[in-house]
């Protein structure tokens, strides 16, 4: 079997060396084996086991849901319809995030709007002033 040095491993998966030790402490790696000389030692599966990590993050899920999937992974298999499940919840709060950045987007391109009128025209500030004015009353 093939063992990788940390740093090896962080070379070969692309994550630095410190986020191979906050997996480990979070529960997403699982301790490796050591060397006589202390040198953590991991089997080439976890390169494996990284790349499933890493594309988990990339689609949105988080330390937490990776872990508790890996950990009930351990016990039974997933099903591939309670997986879709969990991937259509990401899905509608992905489509809220989206939601919600747009109205900020749209408040913002009208607050340019405004800002910009006011600049061509420095009297419209008196106008959209009064007119906000008569709106709450």
């Amino acid at each position: 079997m093939e063992f990788y040095l940390r740093g090896d491993l962080a070379k070969r998966s692309g994550l630095h060396v410190e986020t191979l030790r906050y997996y480990e402490k979070s529960g997403l790696l699982p301790v490796p084996p050591r060397t006589d000389a202390g040198y953590r030692i991991y089997p080439k599966t976890t390169l494996l086991l990284l790349e499933f990590i890493k594309n988990a993050k990339e689609c949105g899920f988080t330390i937490q849901e990776i872990r508790k999937a890996l950990v009930r992974s351990e016990s039974n298999p997933v099903q591939l319809e309670e997986f879709i499940q969990v991937i259509e919840l990401k899905l509608k709060a992905l489509d809220n995030e989206i939601s919600l950045k747009e109205i900020k987007k749209n408040n913002l391109v009208q607050l340019k709007f405004h800002l910009l009128e006011e600049l061509k025209n420095p009297e419209i500030g008196q106008v959209i002033s009064i007119l906000h004015m008569d709106q709450d009353s």
